[in-house]
């Protein structure tokens, strides 16, 4: 078994390419790091290659439990089952407040100011025009009025939209089999048996794999530990500390009931296992207000620098500071990786994917486009061999990236404080030497290390030019109601009837 410190993002694994180059990245208009509407055309292209895709090539049989969060589109055709996974359970976007909390549809302040806050350009844009004629008095009474209301029944139509079909609406909630919606706006007891879902769900596709004696890949997207967090009934208080503890325990269980089906089935040797987070964790309650309560969430990883001294790293999810970009990443392959041991070369979940393919012996050419990730077969035999990355680049939005890992050192060009991602321009960046302070706590005088932020702030114009898309976000696409999925019309709502009976996975 082997550790690595990633650089990641659940895009990275899937493709292999940085989620900018799909427009995948906040974008000019809205203020979203996330596909927050069900009813876009917004999703992973279809001429991007899969993992998935290209195991198929191999023969492979596919499949995904858990969270896909990279669109549905029309008639479905960005669903997993339509990018190269034969089998999907899970959900279309991230487990959300809305899902569980009894907080009113409409009528709602915090979702008001939250629709205002993430599409102000757009109100403020139309307020602007609004009142720029009315020095020159070119309204009469009547017609300021007149334009003022039509101002204020577009603002709340487009509110009623917002709530209905986007993360901030219940609705949006929505549980699938493949194609066919099994639960809609669905209660907290189907999600508190998510893990346990897709555990069984495992279980079963690697046991019909080996008796069909098929070369499988699963990949399992655990909803949880996105808050709010809450663990099945039999994880509740196994910690003693709070549901979050819980629900860690239950992951931790559900990795090791995958690993010895493998080692019961005698394949345990011939299959690798690899397990990685998405991004840091979320220390902070809704709108990064205030921290949330220790037993309902994580916090940033600790790392040894050069010095063998242990530091916290700086940032949570959301931002570009290590805490919210490094975490740890375990692969496992008997036999085939040294045991015990820890690559500390900069490394992404872009990676993975290339890594793959050269194990399975096809080629990387395979894809449609050039990938950004690197394959890690080479510290197969030598944890120690350098990293093929000479910068990797992270974004908060599509204008350009806010923060590079150069080797040993991290240049932020822009950030907004601990809590958000990069938004504002530094005029002199940021150089910190990340191998001897982790944390982000001191940066480098940028004067005495010129070469450095020159050598990197070139690498940035080089991949700016090389930068193969449109750069217009595809978060900023328009929501259109006749996409979004609905069990049942006008409702949108439908109760999950499956049963769920875990005894034969929890013996």
């Amino acid at each position: 078994m082997s550790t690595i410190d990633k650089y990641c993002w659940c895009l990275y694994l899937l493709a292999g390419r940085l989620p900018v180059r799909y427009g995948l990245v906040r974008g000019h208009i809205y203020d979203h790091d996330v596909l927050f509407s069900l009813a876009s055309e917004a999703g992973l292209p279809l001429e991007e290659t899969t993992i998935a895709e290209a195991l198929k090539h191999r023969g492979y049989a596919t499949a995904m439990f858990g969270k896909w969060h990279l669109g549905i589109g029309s008639n479905g055709r960005f669903l997993p089952v339509n990018r190269g996974f034969d089998s999907w359970l899970g959900t279309l976007v991230s487990h959300g407040r809305s899902c569980v909390a009894n907080i009113p549809s409409l009528l709602h302040l915090g979702k008001l100011i939250y629709f205002y806050l993430t599409s102000k350009v757009i109100w403020n844009c139309l307020l602007i025009i609004i009142l720029v004629p009315v020095p020159f008095r070119l309204y009469t009474r009547m017609s300021f009025l007149v334009t003022i209301v039509c101002f204020l029944i577009a603002f709340l139509v487009s509110y009623v939209m917002a709530a209905k079909f986007t993360l901030l609406g219940k609705p949006s909630c929505v549980f699938f089999r493949d194609k066919d919606i099994l639960a809609q706006q669905y209660d907290a007891n189907l999600y508190d048996n998510f893990t346990l879902l897709y555990t069984k769900e495992s279980l079963d596709f690697i046991d019909r794999s080996h008796q069909k004696q098929s070369p499988f890949f699963l990949y399992v997207a655990f909803n949880k530990l996105h808050p709010p967090v809450s663990p099945s009934y039999s994880f509740k208080g196994s910690s003693n500390m709070g549901p979050y503890q819980d629900s860690l325990i239950e992951i931790d269980w559900s990795v090791g009931k995958i690993v010895n089906r493998l080692q019961q089935n005698g394949i345990d040797n011939e299959t690798v296992v690899i397990f990685i987070s998405d991004n840091g964790p979320q220390i902070y309650g809704p709108a990064f207000k205030d921290m949330a309560p220790p037993n309902q969430r994580g916090s940033a990883g600790a790392v040894s620098n050069n010095k063998g001294q242990i530091i916290r790293l700086r940032g949570s999810k959301m931002s570009n500071w290590e805490g919210g970009i490094r975490v740890p990443g375990i692969i496992r392959w008997p036999g085939k990786l040294p045991q015990n041991s820890t690559i500390k070369e900069v490394t992404s979940i872009m990676d993975i994917m290339p890594t793959i393919l050269e194990i399975v012996g096809l080629p990387l050419n395979i894809t449609n486009s050039p990938m950004d990730g690197k394959s890690l077969l080479r510290f197969a035999s030598n944890v120690h061999a350098n990293s093929q990355h000479k910068a990797l680049f992270h974004y908060c939005e599509m204008s350009g990236p806010s923060a590079v890992t150069y080797g040993q050192y991290k240049l932020h060009v822009a950030t907004s404080g601990d809590r958000g991602c990069g938004k504002n321009t530094l005029q002199t960046p940021l150089l910190y030497d990340i191998h001897e302070d982790p944390g982000e706590t001191t940066p480098l005088c940028v004067n005495k290390y010129n070469h450095v932020v020159q050598e990197i702030l070139h690498e940035i114009t080089k991949h700016q030019r090389g930068r193969d898309d449109s750069g217009w976000s595809q978060f900023d696409m328009p929501m259109w109601p006749w996409l979004f999925p609905c069990a049942n019309f006008p409702s949108c709502k439908r109760d999950f009837i499956e049963k769920m009976n875990f005894d034969d996975v929890l013996s």
